[in-house]
């Protein structure tokens, strides 16, 4: 162990209660949504899209701005990208003609989109737009959205199963 200080040590205490925040967050989330019983994926309309694109208004303009907590600052919005932002792609691609179906989004897509918009916002974004700061913390949100919304978009009903 080093003798960096308290300081250092608080951080790593700080990390890994953001870590743990996530992974309970992600948790809640795929249990909720276990439990709604998921219709057919709907893009724009579908339920995870419409509470996750809800979710991240309000913290946007009516949290964030008055509270102090690092993971509602800085992680909570991540957690909500792929749920909100994958079925309106997916919706364009199907219009575009460059999506072949109306399922609920694969592995791949999900994935896909994930590597491509990690890539984005935190290695583009900073390096060569000079905004934000490329943060291994926010991919780790992005991947773990992507996780809790491709178990609802696959999952069977409760009634079907």
């Amino acid at each position: 162990m080093d003798n960096a200080g308290p300081a250092a040590e608080t951080f790593r205490m700080l990390s890994v209660a953001t870590l743990l925040k996530l992974v309970l967050a992600t948790l809640s989330v795929v249990v909720l949504l276990y439990a709604m019983k998921m219709r057919p994926f709907r893009y724009h309309l579908e339920p995870l899209c419409l509470a996750a694109c809800a979710l991240y208004a309000v913290n946007r303009w009516l949290v964030k701005p008055h509270v102090a907590s690092e993971f509602l600052r800085g992680h909570f919005n991540d957690l909500l990208l792929i749920p909100c932002a994958l079925p309106l792609v997916l919706w364009l691609q199907r219009r575009l003609g460059l999506r072949a179906h109306d399922g609920a989004p694969s592995f791949a897509e999900v994935a896909g989109h994930l590597a491509v918009w990690a890539f984005l916002a935190e290695w583009i974004g900073p390096r060569w737009l000079h905004r934000g700061v490329g943060d291994a913390w926010d991919v780790l949100a992005y991947a773990l959205g992507a996780i809790s919304a491709l178990l609802a978009w696959r999952m069977k009903p409760i009634s079907a199963q």
